[in-house]
């Protein structure tokens, strides 16, 4: 029985943007981020004092209006610091809010700001540390985050960071979330990442890695169906870097997308269901487990999303509602059936 799915919000985080992570044309993009700055957050100095929080009166704002601002107060947290990771006291509101939830989703109000990064950072240690969410699914690529899972696990987070997510959250705040789940390896209670997106992300995307990993997995069963799957990867990949230089929606790269994408989603649900079946031979001596297995075939599954979103990319709205229906199912497969026993955390979108 699939089990039901519980979302909750954090209020003080928007709830994301709809498409980010992409061209502003809806269209996907790679970014191959610059190196952030390796100096370490300040030290962690304790929770602010009302006093301390206080600003200056703004004589230029509006009247305050009594029932608002009442309902303002009876409604609302303060947040006392966007760094302190020793005493987590500001936050134990959320501790009923959060009771019996399985999934949060931290939103993203916008891509680089620096304090709504350090936010996030902060509720994710507060979230593993205080409520046991041990996943952090970010809005990066399914098969590149998964990936990077293993630069984690061999201590280099750095690496881990450049090689899953979009070069938007390349930065030291994002680096010290890294840091810090890499940190957890050793201890009783390890964080993993993953992603959700269907789109390619991070420098795991460059061409052929994705394709390299899948066929591997099938050579495992039959060396010539997966000569077949490299095709087919290829063939994706080629054409989805056409279709995202095209310059109109008559261009011809993409009329050969949109002509080629029934043939192409019909393919990879044939991979996705082969992956499946054949688990036991690819897990046979140990190169692989059935937890590779699950992600490869989820990888096929929502792969042809890829190609509806950039085959309508001069038609946004169609194109972000491709990308949104891949991402949904790639959310509820992580949940359901690769991490069905832990919490989940969502970061972005």
């Amino acid at each position: 029985m699939r089990q039901r799915i519980t979302l909750i919000g954090i209020s003080i985080i928007a709830i994301g943007i709809t498409g980010c992570g992409g061209g502003s044309d809806g269209s996907p993009s790679v970014a191959i981020p610059p190196p952030v700055s390796e100096t370490p957050p300040p030290p962690t100095s304790g929770l602010l004092t009302n006093e301390q929080l206080r600003t200056a009166v703004d004589n230029s704002a509006g009247l305050v209006i009594e029932v608002e601002a009442t309902w303002f107060a009876e409604n609302t947290s303060i947040i006392r610091s966007l760094t302190e990771d020793e005493d987590f006291g500001d936050l134990s509101f959320l501790d009923g809010d959060l009771a019996n939830k399985r999934i949060v989703m931290l939103g993203e109000s916008s891509h680089g700001v620096k304090q709504y990064s350090q936010a996030k950072v902060r509720l994710i240690k507060y979230l593993h540390e205080r409520l046991g969410y041990n996943v952090i699914a970010f809005e990066s690529g399914l098969y590149e985050c998964e990936i990077e899972q293993r630069s984690i696990e061999r201590g280099d987070a750095r690496g881990a960071m450049a090689g899953c997510i979009f070069g938007v959250w390349d930065s030291a705040e994002v680096l010290e979330l890294f840091r810090y789940v890499e940190a957890t390896q050793d201890t009783s209670a390890p964080m993993r990442i993953t992603g959700f997106d269907v789109q390619y992300s991070g420098i795991r995307a460059r061409p052929g890695r994705r394709t390299a990993y899948i066929a591997s997995l099938v050579e495992k069963v039959s060396p010539s169906y997966a000569v077949e799957v490299s095709n087919l990867e290829t063939l994706l990949e080629d054409l989805v870097a056409n279709a995202g230089q095209a310059d109109s929606a008559t261009s011809p790269s993409i009329r050969e997308l949109r002509q080629a994408v029934p043939t192409i989603a019909n393919n990879y649900l044939v991979l996705a269901d082969y992956l499946l079946a054949n688990e036991t031979a690819i897990t046979a001596d140990g190169t692989f487990s059935r937890h590779d297995v699950l992600v490869a075939a989820q990888v096929a599954r929502t792969a042809p999303f890829l190609a509806q979103q950039t085959a309508d990319r001069f038609d946004l709205e169609q194109s972000i509602r491709h990308r949104d229906e891949g991402m949904a199912l790639n959310f509820i497969e992580l949940a359901n059936a690769i991490y069905p026993n832990e919490k989940l955390i969502g970061w972005a979108h």
